[in-house]
């Protein structure tokens, strides 16, 4: 929760996964509470994940990405062409 209130979105959702990594490794367990909290556990953060998945801003890249679809669905493809170019040099120069 740190992460998202300092709005660093991609480090929350790596932080997520290391979790879920971690409780995934963890040693079974042959007691029905340890398997009950494990289970509830990861479906807690699951459900964390899609909300920050889901309410983060957009990258740079991925309002790109979402124009030019919608510039292709309209047939701009003079748009789509120069969104196409902007998009390829993010992702050259690592920026996205």
């Amino acid at each position: 929760m740190q992460q998202v209130d300092g709005r660093n979105y991609e480090r929350a959702l790596m932080v997520i996964v290391e979790a879920v990594e971690a409780i995934q490794a963890l040693e079974e367990v042959d007691d029905e509470t340890f398997k009950f909290e494990q289970e509830r556990s990861l479906t807690a953060l699951q459900e964390l994940s899609d909300q920050i998945q889901k309410n983060r801003p957009l990258s740079e890249l991925e309002q790109l990405e979402r124009q030019l679809l919608r510039a292709v669905e309209r047939q701009e493809f003079e748009r789509a062409a120069q969104l196409r170019d902007r998009i390829r040099e993010l992702k050259q120069h690592g920026i996205c």
